[in-house]
């Protein structure tokens, strides 16, 4: 159901198995992406289905929609063997993100929409609230369709709405200025 990038390997969530984390094989010019069933990390210890991922640099962000945690580490090789990843780490028992759409990854970390507005979390694991101007907005258009990082205006760009589907409600554009 969604997934990101990272570390040369395609991140998988939100599966059949709403626990489990899917790796890939590493990316490869010219192969199609691989997959084995050996290549999982198992989050039902944690009590909460997954709800999204994301890359922040040398790590892999994985939400829940309470929780944020942290894997370090490359994962195994093509061949198996050795898991190559640390156990995930929590960062944040209070905070996670309920909706995958809403996750934008830009150079000031990772932005995402948890039950109390737009939060972000850093490049030092911090997780910050992103602001009460914010959160009104979020609170008016609570269903968020698609995000993105607009590069060049230095911005990340939610397309939120008041129904479940876009075409049968209102809905709005929430920017935020990361640079200024």
């Amino acid at each position: 159901r969604f997934g990101c990038v990272h570390r040369g390997r395609v991140w998988l969530a939100g599966c059949e198995d709403p626990y489990l984390v899917w790796l890939s094989k590493y990316m490869r010019a010219g192969e199609g992406i691989a997959f084995s069933d050996e290549f999982t990390l198992d989050f039902r210890d944690q009590g909460q289905p997954i709800t999204g991922l994301a890359s922040l640099e040398d790590k892999l962000v994985v939400f829940t929609a309470s929780q944020t945690f942290v894997v370090h580490g490359d994962g195994p090789v093509d061949a198996g063997g050795d898991p190559g990843l640390d156990p995930p780490l929590r960062v944040s028992a209070q905070v996670g993100c309920i909706e995958d759409r809403s996750i934008v990854q830009c150079p000031a970390g990772v932005f995402f929409m948890a039950r109390d507005g737009i939060f972000q979390i850093d490049k030092g694991l911090g997780v910050t609230f992103g602001g009460a101007s914010a959160l009104e907005t979020v609170r008016a258009y609570p269903y968020c369709y698609a995000a993105i990082h607009a590069e060049s205006e230095h911005q990340v760009r939610w397309l939120l709405g008041t129904a479940t589907l876009p075409s049968s409600g209102n809905s709005i554009i929430l920017s935020y200025d990361f640079l200024h």
